[in-house]
């Protein structure tokens, strides 16, 4: 059975070059685009060598970028094909059931994009690092406050850098080598997050993103990155941001569970003795 180029390309990506890797994300995230772009006109608009497109078609295992174009064609010819056959919902529930269907779909195809070996990557940054730094842009920032706390049930010490740029810039000047500095995007429309995670670079951290595009610029920036499946929806893009953080925080929970029980049960200590001081210096 032939293996789609989406596929191939999510194979590849771990051991991608800096121009492989922008061919790379382009034709996941705007297949759509790359459909009507010849090998020139493709390398033209992502500044890279049309040598490139053909090098990088070869890498995934075509005689040449056509080969290439005629399955992302095919795959976009897919989409219009489905499109036409959508009628419109007789009814709300039909309606609704529709929509649950195609958030199922969304969220398969998200599964799709997870890495194993990814996601072992990710975990060990965790468990490493002295401290933890989670940088998220507005949209992401719900999912980077589950992260964090999630962090703080398992006793990491993490910090979630919110509100303005002279705050994040604080505590981003706190970063140092043995940290890890994790971002969030989900819409990439910032520089922020991706601004933040070079900067830690450059100050000796470790970093990694979660993002729902692998064209965001935040993603170039990471270490290790757990993306999405492509969507031009926005909220489409939250829920594929919050997916992925509820399956890393799960994978964390269930790796160190051993390290969450022994925290919930310092926690619980911590309680019944403040508990107690309390009720002592009310004592006449």
């Amino acid at each position: 059975m032939k293996t789609p180029y989406e596929e191939r390309i999510r194979e590849a990506m771990p051991s991608l070059s800096p121009g492989f890797m922008r061919l790379a994300q382009f034709l996941l995230d705007s297949y759509t685009e790359a459909a009507f772009m010849t090998a020139t006109e493709l390398a033209q608009f992502l500044e890279v060598d049309p040598a490139t497109v053909v090098r990088f078609s070869q890498r995934l295992g075509y005689p040449g970028y056509p080969e290439l174009l005629r399955e992302i064609r095919e795959r976009v010819r897919e989409d219009l094909r489905l499109l036409a056959e959508e009628k419109p919902a007789a009814s709300l529930g039909e309606y609704l059931d529709r929509l649950v269907k195609d958030l199922e779909s969304f969220l398969e195809r998200t599964h799709m994009m997870l890495r194993e070996s990814t996601m072992e990557a990710f975990v060990s940054l965790i468990e490493k690092s002295e401290r933890i730094l989670v940088v998220a842009e507005r949209s992401s920032l719900p999912a980077g406050e589950a992260l964090a706390s999630a962090l703080e049930e398992g006793g990491y010490g993490v910090r979630v850098a919110r509100g303005s740029r002279s705050e994040l810039a604080r505590s981003l000047s706190l970063v140092r080598k043995g940290d890890l500095v994790i971002g969030l995007d989900a819409s990439g429309e910032s520089d922020t997050v991706a601004r933040a995670l070079r900067l830690a670079r450059q100050q000796g951290a470790q970093t990694a993103a979660i993002v729902a595009l692998a064209s965001v610029d935040t993603a170039n920036y990471a270490e290790v990155v757990l993306t999405g499946q492509a969507t031009a929806d926005p909220t489409l893009a939250m829920v594929s941001l919050i997916a992925l953080t509820h399956i890393l925080i799960s994978t964390l929970r269930w790796r160190f569970s051993d390290r969450f029980r022994a925290q919930s049960k310092r926690v619980e200590a911590a309680l019944e003795d403040l508990g107690a001081r309390i009720f002592e210096r009310r004592e006449p």
